[in-house]
Parts: structure tokens; sequence; C-alpha cells
């Protein structure tokens, strides 16, 4: 009986990390979307980035491997032009919520995103692609959103 309950338990824990709060799709790069993915409050594309704060993604993920080191990867398309986003944090360790590096094979793993918005930043819609890399540069998650830098209240 304490199995079948605990087996219970584990399924409705497991299903709670299916969904995606924020509105995401695949890369084309064919590595999985996280297990859930959200950015700050958002639930409805696209998603507002205020200016002059901070934007928060946490992302959830199972580790398909041993995983020394993770690092994180941004890419801004904005006006079919692609480039890098500056991230304060490359070491993606350093921003893990329930464990540490190394990572063990099939660990649900829980990573947290820092991103500023500046105020200089003008308001335009941006299609952000989000990459989480092993060591070795193999992806372990991926997910593109769309958002848009607002002016703060409106």
């Amino acid at each position: 009986m304490k199995q079948f309950v605990g087996s219970v338990v584990l399924i409705i824990a497991s299903s709670a990390f299916v969904s995606c709060d924020a509105p995401v799709t695949d890369c084309e790069n064919g590595v999985s979307l996280p297990l859930q993915t959200q950015i700050n409050d958002c639930e409805v594309s696209p998603c507002e980035l205020e200016r002059g704060t901070t934007a928060v993604l946490n992302i959830t993920f199972r580790a398909p491997y041993y995983i020394e080191e993770i690092r994180p990867e941004v890419i801004a398309t904005v006006f079919g032009v692609s480039l890098t986003y500056p991230l304060e944090e490359s070491d993606g360790c350093k921003s893990l919520l329930n464990i540490r590096c190394p990572i063990d094979a099939d660990e649900i793993v829980r990573y947290q995103l820092q991103m500023p918005i500046l105020l200089s930043y003008p308001t335009f819609s941006i299609q952000m692609n989000f990459s989480i890399y092993d060591e070795y540069n193999n992806g372990l998650a991926c997910f593109v959103v769309a958002t848009k830098v607002v002016v703060a209240g409106s």
C-alpha cells in the first residue's frame, strides 16, 4: 500500500512539471522543450518585458545524462536580425535553484535566468530563443517565446 501511495504521489508531482506556464514553442534544432517554463507572470503571447526591470525565467528540465556544467544562451531576433543577448552570468551552475553541479542523469533541474531589461531599450517585439547547453555544447533544453519590451505601467 505504501508503494502504491508513493507511486500516486510521484505521478501527480511529475504531472505538475509537464505544463508550460509561458506560451513557448519548440526550437528548430530538435532540442527538447523544458518540462516547465515561467517568465515573470506571463501566460499569453507576447510576454511583456517592462523596461527598467529584471525579467526572471524559471526553467525546469530533466537531465538526460550526467552533466558537469551547464551554460545558458539567449538569441534575440528583432526585425529579422538575430543577436546573442549578453547575459550577466554565463555559468549556469551558479543559477540552479534545487541542486548543484555536477548533475546526475534523470535529475529534475530547476534553473533561473535573470535578464535586465534596460531603460534604454526601445519598445518593440522580440523573438527570444533560450537554450541550455552542457559542457560539450549539447542542447539540454530549448524554447522560443515572443516578447515585447514595454514602458512601465502601459
